[in-house]
C-alpha cells in the first residue's frame, strides 16, 4: 500500500512538472507571437518608405538578437533594402546598409555583409556628413573583423579615429579605441590592443557614460578570458553587472547574459564549477521570455560542462527528465549533437551495441562539418568510447584521424591529447617503436605548448604592468580632481566669510533697508546653496544616481534646510539692523592723525575717555 502511495505521489509530481513545462513553453510562444505581432503592426501602420525601412530592420534585430533566426533576419532586412533602393536616396541607402551590418550575423552572411559595407563607406564618403561616415567605417571594421582581415580592420580602425577627432567627440574616441585594440588583437598584439582598451575605459569613465562603460568593461573581460586571466575577467564582468543594476528599469536581457558570461569564464579557467542554480535561473528566465539565442547557449555551456566532466548521468537527467522537449528540438535543428548524446547516453545504460551505432551516424554528419577542431575532437570522443569497448585496433584508427585534424588546424592541445592516447595504445599492442614515437611526439608537443605558455605569460606580465601604469594614472587624475574640487571649495568658503563680514560692515552704515535685506538675502542664499552642494556627492553616492531616491532626500532636506533658512535670515538682517556693532562715528579721525603724528615716537593707547572727549 505504501509502495503504491509513493508510485501515485511519483507520478503525480511528474505530470504537474510536465505540465508546468508545457505551459511555460506555450505562455512563451504567446508572447513571442504578441511581440512579433506587434512589431509587424507597426510595420504595417508606417505611413513613408523610411519608417517602413525601420520598422523592418527592428524586426530583423529582433529575430537575429532574441530567436536567433539568422536566415528570417536576413530575408526582413533585404525587404528593407529593396525599400531604400526604390527611393533612389543615398542617405536612405546609407542607413539601410548600416542598419543590415548592425542587425544580422556577420559571420554567416559574410560576402553580403562585406558588399553592403563597402557600399556603405563609398556612400558615406561622398557626403559632408562625418558622424555618418565614422559610422559606415565602424561597421565596415566589424565586417573585417569577422573575415579575419585584421590589417584591413586596423587601417579602418585608424580612420574612424581620425574622424572622432576631427569632430572632438569622446563618445566616438572611446568606440574607436576599441575597434583599434581588437584589430590589434587579432594581429596579436595584446600589448597595444590592451592600452587601446585602457584608454577607452579611463576616457569612458571620465565621461560618466553608463552605455560606453558598459562596452569597455565587456570588451576588457573578454580579453582578460581570452588571456586566461579569469579573476580579471571576473571582475570586469561583475563591473557590468552592477552598473546594469544601478539602471532603472534594469535591463534584464543584458543582465542574464552578463550572468551567461560569468559562466562561461568559469568554464574556460578548467575549474568545473558551474552554479547549478545560476543554470536553472538562466534557463528559466530565457524560456519565460523566449530568449532562443540565450537558452541555446546556456544548453550548450552546461552540456559541454557535464560531458568534459564525464557527468553523463546528469546530462541524460537534462534532456530526458527535466527538459525533454530540448532534446526533441536538437533532433531537429542540431542532428550530429542529438547522435552524440544518444551514444553517450547508450553507454551510460550499458547498451553497447546502440551507443555504437550512433557514434557511426555521428561520424557520417561530423564528416561533412568544416571545423577541423570539431571534428577532431569527436574522433578523441570516439577513440576513448572504442578503448574503453577494448578495440583497440579501430581506437587507433581514430585518434590518427583525431591527429591528423588537429595538425590541420594547428591545434597543439588536440595533437598532444592524440598522441599521449596513441602512446599508450601502441605500448599495450607491445608495439613499443611506434610507443615511443608518439612518446617523443608528445614531449615535443609538450615543450612547444611549455613555449607557447611562456611566450603567453611574458604578455600577460606585460598586460599587468599596463594594467598598473593605466591604475596609477586613474589615481593620479583622481587626486588631482580632488585638489581641484578642495581648492573650489575653498575659494567658495572664502566668499561667503567675505561677504558674510561686508554685511555686517555695512550694516554700520546709513544705507537703504531694502538694499540691506536684498544683499542679506543673496548672502544666505549663498551660504545654503554651498551646504546643499557639499550633501550633492554624497547624495549621489548614496542613491547610485537614482533620479528618484535623489529627488526624496532633497526634498527631506530642504524641507528641513528652508524654514530654518528663512528664520535665519530674518533674524541675522533684522538683528544687524537694530544694533551698530562696529560704531564708526565715535571715533575721531582728527584724533587718530595726531596719535599717529605724536614727534615723540611714542605711542600711547587711546582711552575711552579720550575717544569720548575729542
Amino acid at each position: 500500500m505504501q509502495q503504491n502511495s509513493r508510485s501515485f505521489v511519483r507520478l503525480f509530481l511528474t505530470s504537474l512538472f510536465l505540465f508546468l513545462f508545457l505551459w511555460e513553453i506555450i505562455g512563451s510562444e504567446v508572447r513571442e507571437n504578441n511581440h512579433l505581432t506587434n512589431l509587424w503592426t507597426e510595420y504595417e501602420k508606417a505611413n513613408n518608405d523610411s519608417v517602413r525601412m525601420i520598422k523592418l530592420m527592428k524586426l530583423a534585430h529582433y529575430y537575429y538578437d532574441f530567436l536567433g533566426d539568422e536566415n528570417t533576419a536576413d530575408s526582413v532586412s533585404e525587404a528593407a533594402i529593396e525599400i531604400a533602393l526604390k527611393n533612389y536616396n543615398p542617405n536612405l541607402l546609407i542607413d539601410v546598409y548600416n542598419l543590415y551590418l548592425e542587425s544580422n550575423d556577420l559571420i554567416v552572411f559574410n560576402d553580403k555583409a562585406l558588399d553592403y559595407g563597402l557600399k556603405a563607406e563609398q556612400l558615406s564618403s561622398e557626403t559632408v556628413n562625418r558622424r555618418l561616415e565614422w559610422r559606415s567605417c565602424n561597421n565596415l571594421t566589424g565586417v573585417y573583423l569577422s573575415r579575419y582581415d585584421y590589417e584591413k580592420a586596423l587601417r579602418c580602425s585608424n580612420k574612424i579615429q581620425t574622424i572622432a577627432n576631427s569632430l572632438d567627440d569622446d563618445g566616438l574616441r572611446v568606440k574607436s579605441y576599441i575597434a583599434m585594440g581588437k584589430a590589434n588583437e587579432g594581429m596579436n598584439l595584446k600589448v597595444q590592443a590592451f592600452r587601446h582598451y585602457l584608454d577607452a575605459t579611463r576616457l569612458s569613465e571620465k565621461l560618466e557614460n553608463k552605455e560606453l562603460k558598459l562596452l569597455c568593461y565587456a570588451t576588457l573581460s573578454r580579453f582578460y578570458d581570452l588571456n586566461n586571466l579569469s579573476s580579471k575577467a571576473a571582475l570586469y564582468k561583475q563591473k557590468q553587472i552592477d552598473l546594469i543594476k544601478s539602471e532603472r528599469p534594469v535591463d534584464s536581457n543584458a543582465l542574464y547574459w552578463c550572468y551567461f558570461d560569468i559562466q562561461t569564464i568559469t568554464y574556460s579557467s578548467g575549474s568545473n564549477r558551474l552554479n547549478a542554480t545560476k543554470i536553472n535561473d538562466i534557463l528559466d528566465f530565457a524560456y519565460r521570455n523566449n530568449l532562443e539565442r540565450l537558452r541555446d547557449y546556456e544548453f550548450s555551456i552546461y552540456r559541454s560542462h557535464l560531458i568534459k566532466t564525464k557527468n553523463i548521468a546528469v546530462l541524460m537527467d537534462v534532456y530526458q527528465t527535466k527538459y525533454p522537449m530540448e532534446f526533441q528540438r536538437l533532433r531537429v535543428e542540431d542532428e550530429l549533437m542529438y547522435f552524440r548524446l544518444k551514444a553517450y547516453f547508450k553507454e551510460e545504460n550499458n547498451e553497447d551495441d546502440s551507443a555504437f551505432y550512433y557514434f557511426q551516424k555521428s561520424e557520417a554528419l561530423v564528416q561533412m562539418e568544416s571545423n577541423k577542431i570539431l571534428q577532431s575532437n569527436f574522433y578523441s570522443r570516439y577513440g576513448q568510447f572504442l578503448m574503453r569497448q577494448e578495440q583497440t585496433d579501430e581506437a587507433i584508427g581514430k585518434f590518427q584521424e583525431s591527429y591528423t585534424l588537429a595538425e590541420d588546424a594547428s591545434y597543439l592541445q588536440y595533437m598532444l591529447n592524440a598522441a599521449g592516447y596513441l602512446e599508450q595504445l601502441y605500448e599495450e599492442k607491445e608495439d613499443y617503436k611506434l610507443a615511443l614515437e608518439y612518446a617523443k611526439l608528445s614531449n615535443a608537443l609538450a615543450d612547444s605548448i611549455q613555449d607557447l605558455t611562456k611566450k603567453d605569460k611574458l604578455i600577460i606580465l606585460e598586460i599587468e604592468h599596463e594594467a598598473r601604469q593605466s591604475k596609477m594614472l586613474a589615481e593620479m587624475d583622481h587626486r588631482e580632481t580632488v585638489r581641484r574640487h578642495n581648492l573650489q571649495y575653498m575659494a567658495m568658503i572664502i566668499a561667503i566669510i567675505v561677504i558674510f563680514l561686508i554685511l555686517l560692515l555695512i550694516s554700520n552704515f546709513k544705507i537703504p533697508t531694502w538694499v540691506f535685506r536684498a544683499l542679506g538675502f543673496f548672502s544666505f542664499i549663498f551660504l545654503f546653496e554651498f551646504i546643499i552642494l557639499l550633501a550633492d556627492n554624497k547624495i549621489h553616492h548614496l542613491t547610485h544616481g537614482e533620479p528618484w531616491k535623489i529627488m526624496v532626500i532633497k526634498i527631506i532636506i530642504i524641507a528641513m534646510l528652508l524654514p530654518f533658512h528663512h528664520w535665519l535670515e530674518h533674524k541675522v538682517v533684522h538683528y544687524l539692523l537694530e544694533h551698530k556693532l562696529i560704531n564708526f562715528s565715535a571715533i575721531s579721525i582728527n584724533r587718530l592723525k595726531g596719535y599717529f603724528k605724536s614727534g615723540d615716537g611714542n605711542h600711547t593707547d587711546i582711552t575711552e575717555s579720550e575717544i569720548e572727549d575729542s
